[in-house]
């Protein structure tokens, strides 16, 4: 009988099972030791193991437990009351569950390597007691350091436990609630007191929790009482479990966590308990069911080409005890192999694997040949799809029709991303990249293919006919932006997404309205501010909205406060007046909510210890239109409300745009933007200054950002990584290599207590304390710098009311809010319009740098933007370019006239794509940051 047929058999009333003893004793005492956790273990119940041997008859069946879930695995009563003391000696009889494997690592510096279990290693051991539910992590460390305070615990080594015992429609729902909980416990140093965090607003009371060092390690130990849940009860219902352990060295430096194990192995675990893993809460363990994560397949989840050889089979230190082999049962059956070192290494059928898919079950058997239980883990194969979509890469037509090029780079840049997902496990984007590659190549091959819903996918269709340069990103799985561009210009966007409950805007005054027939709300995006010392605060003619979840504090005139939407409101004192209906609250229920208007002055509250304040300055933004259609939240941002409804219009109708659709849509923009213009085309180069890379904070790898940034419109890419080159410089290269002529310009942003981006550059610069003297760098090897997002960060704040005034900086990025001061002024500095895209897409952001250069080199770039000849394309009211009113009125003629753009872009594709070997490029491209030398 094979384990699929048991589990199914298990599952009904009266079903037969095999016996095992899988409720004997454990091990005596659990303590790391110095050659880690797998050592440590497996040492405290060393016996002698018989050769693996089967028996001709197996011993007769018992009657599985009526309701007894034989899916799910099972989590036993501990056979003594825990005393939580970091000493784990009532562990007998509980499961324990590995975090062991470089294939659990949902988090790596680059720079660290993980040397192994000794560097980093964890067991977790669980069961419960008449108490509540008991969880000890034996963690294996060789450099245990944690000196952070509760704010930032996770950044040295810690330890997370995640749990969830709610019942019935509540549990593994999405969001955190009562009686689901994350609680941070830091690694015991010395001369540090215990810490212990649980995130969020919901506490379990009575939570017990003791660590404890050890030659190798240290030990955490927690018990959740019965209390902390609602109905949960001892030896009743079912338990969401999760663990994670964080790694930092001294060897680091300032980089803070280096390596975090997690188990399941899903990154953002935290996010929500619909990721923990179920377990059953049994008095004792029966034999024959899941094992759930004691027992699992350590390899690859994601399979770019062919399967591996072979996979090992990883065992929990509890089931070691008693599991003599194990074999693969399905889908192919494989031989028995003997458990050796908590291991069994089963080589592979080398059978073809399906496209998509792949569940293994692995069955656990004890030296009898008794069924211990079957463990179950899922692979996916994509290799059919890279190499279809490699073959069409090498025979596609890019010439022919430009436009048509830019979306095979589109398609190019998506599969790339495909091989960076499948290299970093990541499972929340395979499947929708997976499928929004296929579906890329469908279109441009004239082949049927059904587009996907679930992904937004079906948006594709929108840019079907090239003519129409409307460009579909995916910045997030679920999330889709539709860019209407026009010659390199971006006229306007949607933002969709699924729509979930109602209809919101954030911080925007807005009219309920009927919008194409659908619920609607119109208005505009307005706030500008800067960051402002506290001594700056005027508590009697200011009034504050706090966001307690970043403890951001805005500070606007009382006429204003209505555009925030604030939940509820506190008086701290004398302070402005305001009129409002919001319900009045104390500070700590107002401490509980998303957003609050806060009148009187904040500065004594310990609430507002490390708040950041910044000062808000109202101007218009692009008209913005956000309705609920199709089960579907869009939101348009465009410079006028027609414009936004044109956009509106062609989403809706799931069919391609025309180019007489763009053409409607440019003349309401000029309309808006450049009534009185005169027509006449103009050359210049539209690029973006400001973008990250995996060799950074960014999400993807340089050759598919460049990918990305062609398709997107933009005819040249300054790449600008955190104080690195390494990214910037690898891609020049191999763009050239492989004959794609792209303007992809080696940048850096500086950073340290402010931000710049300084370009081009050859070697990287240290990034100086001193502005003024990043200035004098930068100039001294010819390149342009730039104060990127000023009024973000802290760092400068004497130089917000001067702007560049003696600074030696060349522009500042985006739209500086004492706009119109400086204007009158005559000070005001040159403005750019950047994406400083971390998702390596464009659409969120419609920011952009138009600049009067023939040549889109870094040096030519940086000498027009030094001399000024550039506009920045910041969508911001009637407004849509700014800079000197003669390069403005050029461009507003260029937009007017139309025909030259699209003319314009069309003979830079033929440049960039001609003798382009695309697929060579993809598969040359980096997966990872170890990858870049």
């Amino acid at each position: 009988m094979s384990a699929m047929e048991l589990v199914a058999r298990g599952s009904l009333l009266g079903s037969m099972m095999l016996l095992s003893g899988c409720g004997g004793a454990g091990p005596r005492a659990i303590a790391p030791a110095s050659s880690g956790t797998t050592a440590s273990v497996a040492q405290a119940s060393a016996e002698p193991r018989p050769d693996v041997a089967r028996t001709a008859l197996p011993p007769k069946e018992p009657a599985w437990p009526p309701g007894l879930d034989a899916s799910l695995p099972q989590l036993p009563k501990l056979g003594r009351e825990v005393a939580v003391d970091g000493r784990l000696t009532e562990y007998e009889s509980a499961i324990s569950i590995p975090l062991q494997s470089a294939y659990q690592r949902v988090k790596t510096n680059a720079r660290h390597e993980w040397r192994g279990i000794d560097d980093l290693g964890a067991e977790a051991w669980v069961g419960w007691t008449d108490r509540g539910i008991a969880v000890a992590v034996v963690v294996s460390d060789d450099d245990v350091v944690n000196r952070r305070d509760k704010h930032d615990l996770t950044k040295e080594d810690a330890v997370e436990l995640f749990i969830d015992g709610r019942s019935g429609s509540a549990f593994a729902s999405p969001k955190y609630g009562p009686g689901a909980y994350h609680v941070i416990a830091a690694a015991p140093t010395q001369g540090k007191p215990k810490r212990v965090v649980v995130a969020g607003k919901h506490r379990p009371g009575g939570l017990e929790v003791a660590s404890e060092r050890s030659p190798g390690g240290y030990t955490v130990e927690a018990l959740l009482p019965w209390s902390a849940f609602q109905r949960l009860s001892p030896g009743s219902g079912t338990v969401g479990l999760a663990f994670q352990v964080d790694e930092y060295d001294r060897r680091d430096g300032k980089r803070g966590r280096t390596v975090t194990l997690a188990n399941p192995a899903v990154r953002d675990l935290a996010r929500s308990p619909a990721r923990f893993e179920p377990w059953r809460l049994v008095e004792r363990i029966f034999p024959g069911g899941s094992l759930g994560s004691q027992l699992s397949l350590d390899g690859p989840r994601l399979w770019a080409e062919e399967p591996p050889r072979e996979l090992v089979v990883r065992v929990g230190a509890a089931l070691a005890r008693r599991a003599r082999s194990v074999r693969i049962a399905s889908p192919v059956q494989h031989p028995e192999v003997p458990v050796q070192n908590r291991t069994a290494t089963v080589m592979l059928d080398r059978a073809a694997w399906p496209e998509g898919r792949v569940s293994f079950t692995t069955e656990a058997r004890d030296a009898q040949d008794r069924l211990l239980g079957v463990g179950s883990s899922a692979f996916t194969n994509r290799g059919p799809t890279i190499r279809a979509s490699l073959e069409s890469l090498r025979t596609a037509d890019l010439l022919s029709h430009p436009f048509q090029g830019a979306a095979w780079a589109a398609a190019a840049a998506a599969l790339a991303r495909l091989r960076e997902a499948i290299a970093a496990e990541d499972l929340d984007w395979i499947e929708p990249r997976a499928r929004e590659v296929r579906a890329r190549i469908a279109l441009l091959e004239d082949r049927p293919y059904e587009l996907d819903r679930q992904y937004l996918h079906d948006l594709l269709v929108l840019g079907d006919d090239p003519e129409s340069e409307v460009v579909i990103e995916y910045p997030a799985p679920r999330v889709a932006t539709v860019t209407f561009v026009y010659g390199s210009i971006p006229l306007g966007s949607v933002r969709v997404t699924p729509h979930q409950g109602a209809l919101s805007a954030g911080r925007m005054r807005v009219e309920t309205k009927t919008v194409l027939g659908y619920p609607a709300l119109v208005g505009r995006q307005w706030a500008h501010w800067e960051l402002m010392d506290e001594g700056e605060i005027d508590p009697a003619r200011q009034v504050f909205v706090w966001y307690p979840k970043s403890n951001d504090v805005y500070a606007a005139r009382p006429s204003d406060v209505d555009r925030f939407n604030a939940n509820c409101r506190v008086a701290l004192g004398p302070g402005a007046r305001v009129s409002t209906h919001l319900q009045e609250s104390s500070l700590k229920q107002a401490s509980r909510r998303a957003s609050v208007l806060v009148t009187g002055d904040p500065r004594p509250h310990r609430e507002f210890a490390h708040a950041k304040y910044m000062r808000v300055f109202p101007r218009a933004g692009p008209v913005r239109v956000v309705l609920a259609a199709d089960e579907r939240r869009l939101d348009a941002r465009a410079p006028s409300y027609q414009a936004a409804e044109l956009m509106l219009t062609a989403v809706l109708a799931h069919k391609p745009v025309a180019l007489a659709t763009i053409e409607e849509l440019r003349q309401s923009v000029v309309r808006t933007v450049a009534p009185r213009a005169a027509a006449r085309p103009v050359r210049f180069q539209v690029g973006d200054l400001h973008m990250h890379t995996f060799c950074s904070d960014g999400q993807g790898s340089p050759v598919a950002l460049m990918l990305q940034a062609l398709y997107a419109g933009l005819s040249f890419a300054v790449l600008t990584d955190h104080n690195t080159l390494r990214c910037a410089l690898h891609v020049q290269k191999q763009l050239a290599q492989y004959g794609v002529s792209y303007a992809a310009i080696a940048g850096e942003e500086l950073t340290t207590s402010y931000h710049a981006v300084v370009f081009p550059l050859q070697e990287a610069l240290l990034p100086p304390l001193d502005m003024a003297e990043a200035a004098k760098r930068a100039h001294a090897v010819g390149a342009f710098i730039q104060w990127n997002h000023p009024t973000h960060l802290g760092g400068g704040m004497e130089h917000y009311a001067t702007g560049l005034r003696g600074l030696g900086f060349d522009a500042w990025e985006h739209f500086p809010p004492r706009y119109d001061a400086w204007h009158q002024q005559g000070t005001l500095p040159l403005m750019t319009g950047t994406t400083d895209t971390h998702t390596g897409t464009f659409g969120d952001s419609l920011e952009r740098t138009l600049v009067f250069s023939e040549s889109a080199g870094g040096s030519e770039l940086a000498d027009a933007l030094r001399h000024r000849r550039a506009v920045a394309i910041l969508p911001l009211g009637d407004g849509l370019f700014y800079g000197l009113p003669k390069y403005v009125k050029q461009v507003q003629a260029a937009l007017s006239e139309g025909h030259g753009l699209r003319a314009l872009r069309a003979e830079r594709l033929r440049a960039a794509l001609t003798g382009a070997k695309l697929e060579e490029l993809v598969l040359a491209s980096p997966t990872r940051q170890s990858e870049v030398p």
